[in-house]
């Protein structure tokens, strides 16, 4: 098992809600214990409420967390036309294309090039 302290960084997933928010507290105190910098990651799906990313931005002010916001390079839009709108049961694509490809597209250029020891990454799905 890998220790918390063989990190160079925390990152955390935060979709805005109180989930994520939560995971974020928890990982972003482990980190301040452990002298370790969070970072939280908001990927910007381009449907929201504008809200959502103000709301964002605060808590990640009031965490003391520095923030990364990565957009999509997909329209959600054009998607539900081709494979219909997601749901909880089937039809699960908005994951892979509007949040998974977004976050390793963040992440293995950094793990192939800047030879981080390790990425922690904290995802909480509502």
């Amino acid at each position: 098992m890998t220790s918390l302290k063989n990190f160079d960084m925390y990152d955390c997933f935060f979709s805005g809600g109180r989930d994520s928010a939560l995971t974020c507290y928890i990982a972003k105190k482990v980190g301040d214990s452990l002298n370790i910098p969070t970072r939280l990651i908001h990927v910007d799906t381009g449907v929201y409420i504008p809200q959502t990313r103000e709301y964002v931005k605060e808590y990640a002010n009031w965490l003391g967390a520095e923030l990364k916001i990565i957009k999509t390079s997909y329209d959600y839009f054009e998607y539900v036309k081709k494979y219909g709108y997601p749901d909880i049961f089937r039809r699960r694509w908005c994951w892979q294309f509007l949040k998974q490809e977004p976050l390793l597209s963040l992440f293995f250029p950094h793990v192939q090039l800047h030879g981080y020891r390790g990425i922690m990454l904290l995802m909480c799905c509502g």
